[in-house]
């Protein structure tokens, strides 16, 4: 997407990330389901006949019908569970190119672990959310507000209901899915898939199992590409029955829905980026690998409640209106610095802490950010000049989780040293109050931040030169009765900042 300039300052405008198109394999929810209005599931049909299969039935029969009693098997398994626990690793894989004939791939990674109990028993934490009852009381926590809920439970888990309440766009748990719809018919649950093509046996990582192949019908997922089909397969463990593995190989369909946005362009806009800036796609594929799968394993019942961070905060209903609000890092000028502290990428600790006594400059950037990129060698002069002195730079990443290794290349390419910290979800910039990138945090050697710059200036080795050499003089920034008054400047342009 092209970024936002103005005759001052470059941010770049987010990317939509591809994740963000392939989120129903991961889902497998039924078609419309995130419509605004309510949706009632398909009418049941037999399992044999999902409601996205052609009149004309099934071209390999004998595969399919296999397939489905194998699943129908897993399904009854599922449901005849006391307790169900697993965790699940998905990885979305798209290796591509952009117009210039430079990467444009993703490599995003997305988690969840899964505890599962009778009578209302659930404790579901991903990345994003977590959702917990303990059959007396619910629990429902949103990472991108740091805020949870806690009310009477339901006497039946509905994930619809619940996901709609946490506004999450995540993937369910596809088990789960199955273990809390008890009374719902495979073709009902996955309506998507329009047939069963394959069954063979294959071992995994040395266990026997049975892997499955199928198809599903584009049409009937958020690509809404009529006459393609996406073909997947299943992993089911020989010795349990139950499923550890999907992957969906959806290169074709996406190969076809970037031809399609090209075609829709405005004409003279050859320029313009599509979705994630890819223009050539050699591979995408989505896995999603269950693992540390336990049936019927005892579960202490305090495993289901849920224990909050001490920064969360409880509330009687989510403040969706503060994702609204652009926030202003500039409150932060004179206060204190939150707490930065973990595993920097080269895997050895870091923190603010440990940097008392020096002058520290936080670097909020990612690969994706055009401006970003064009700052950094600013950044690199910056730590190279003061290299000598009490002076730290570390790069805050906002890339995705599992771009590791696209961010090491990234900074090995642009020869950038120094130390940088990942932050996964985004949660070290919600309590820096990062609503755009890039945006640099100067902070003293007591810990407390003596200035923000939001934005890619020209000089901008000058001028943050000019206030580092300031603060080793022992000197302050900020006026002290001035950074809480209304109408400051406020930067001319910002970059949204990814959740």
């Amino acid at each position: 997407m092209p970024s936002v300039v103005s005759p001052q300052r470059s941010l770049a405008v987010r990317p939509v990330s591809l994740i963000a198109v392939t989120l129903f394999v991961l889902n497998m929810l039924p078609a419309g389901a995130r419509s605004d209005e309510p949706q009632t599931r398909p009418t049941t049909q037999p399992a044999s006949a999902p409601a996205s299969q052609p009149a004309s039935g099934p071209s390999h029969p004998e595969a399919d019908a296999k397939a489905r009693e194998l699943i129908d098997a897993a399904m009854k398994k599922y449901r005849a569970a006391k307790t169900y626990q697993d965790k699940l690793d998905a990885r979305v894989e798209v290796v591509a190119t952009d117009k210039d004939g430079q990467d444009a791939g993703q490599d995003e990674r997305y988690s969840a672990s899964l505890l599962f109990g009778r009578a209302a028993h659930i404790a579901l934490a991903t990345d994003n959310f977590a959702i917990h009852c303990d059959g007396k009381r619910i629990w429902l926590y949103s990472g991108r507000l740091g805020q949870y809920t806690e009310g009477e439970a339901p006497e039946h888990l509905d994930l619809d209901e619940l996901t709609e309440e946490l506004m999450v766009d995540d993937p369910p748990h596809p088990v789960l899915l199955v273990l809390t719809e008890p009374d719902d018919e495979f073709s009902e649950l996955f309506p998507m898939v329009r047939e069963f093509t394959a069954v063979e046996r294959a071992e995994q990582d040395g266990q026997p199992g049975t892997r499955v192949t199928g198809l599903l019908d584009a049409a009937e997922t958020p690509l809404e590409i009529e006459g393609e089909v996406i073909p997947f397969h299943l992993w089911f463990d020989e010795k349990t029955g139950l499923l550890r593995q999907l992957r969906i190989d959806f290169t074709g369909a996406l190969r076809k829905a970037l031809a399609e946005a090209d075609e829709e362009r405005d004409p003279e806009d050859k320029d313009a980026e599509l979705p994630g800036g890819a223009r050539k796609v050699e591979r995408a594929v989505v896995t999603l690998d269950l693992h540390d799968v336990k049936y019927d394993a005892d579960i202490p019942a305090e495993h289901y409640a849920f224990k909050p961070d001490k920064d969360a905060e409880k509330v009687k209903e989510f403040d969706w209106d503060k994702l609204m609000e652009m926030p202003d890092p500039e409150e932060l000028v004179g206060r204190a610095a939150p707490v930065l502290a973990g595993t920097a990428l080269d895997e050895k600790p870091i923190s603010l802490e440990a940097l008392r006594g020096r002058v520290v400059l936080l670097d909020f950037w990612a690969t994706w950010c055009i401006p970003c990129v064009k700052a950094m060698p600013e950044m690199q002069k910056l730590a190279e000049k003061y290299a000598e002195k009490p002076v730290t730079v570390i790069g805050v990443n906002q890339d995705a989780r599992g771009m590791d290794a696209k961010v090491k290349k990234f900074l090995a390419e642009k020869k950038v040293t120094f130390r940088q910290f990942l932050d996964i979800g985004g949660k070290l910039g919600r309590q820096y109050k990062v609503g755009a990138i890039p945006c640099t945090f100067l902070i003293d050697g007591k810990g407390v931040v003596q200035a923000v710059r939001v934005g890619a200036v020209p000089k901008l080795l000058d001028e943050l030169s000019e206030q580092v050499d300031k603060l080793l003089k022992g000197e302050t920034l900020f006026d002290p009765e001035k950074i809480s008054q209304p109408g400051k400047e406020k930067p001319a342009e910002t970059a949204p900042r990814k959740e």
